[in-house]
């Protein structure tokens, strides 16, 4: 369930920028290995907003912000 919320996230408010066929910073988060072998990245830009806030638009929510630090804490993988 934690996985499937991070990867709810990502679709709302990521995979416009990062998907198949434009992959930002060569980041593709419509495959799911993508998103567990990068979860400190995701950490990092989404959550700690480190080195700046991603999206670019804005910060997303602080209960989507909630939902990925919930899932790296359980251990980042794709069951909890």
């Amino acid at each position: 369930p934690l996985f499937m919320q991070v990867r709810d996230v990502l679709n709302t408010n990521c995979v416009s920028c990062h998907n198949n066929s434009q992959s930002e910073g060569g980041m593709n988060w419509t495959v799911d290995c993508n998103v567990v072998n990068f979860k400190d990245r995701i950490k990092a830009r989404a959550v700690d907003a480190n080195p700046s806030a991603m999206p670019p638009t804005g910060q997303i929510s602080l209960s989507d912000r909630q939902k990925i630090t919930n899932w790296i804490n359980a251990g980042g993988r794709f069951t909890d």
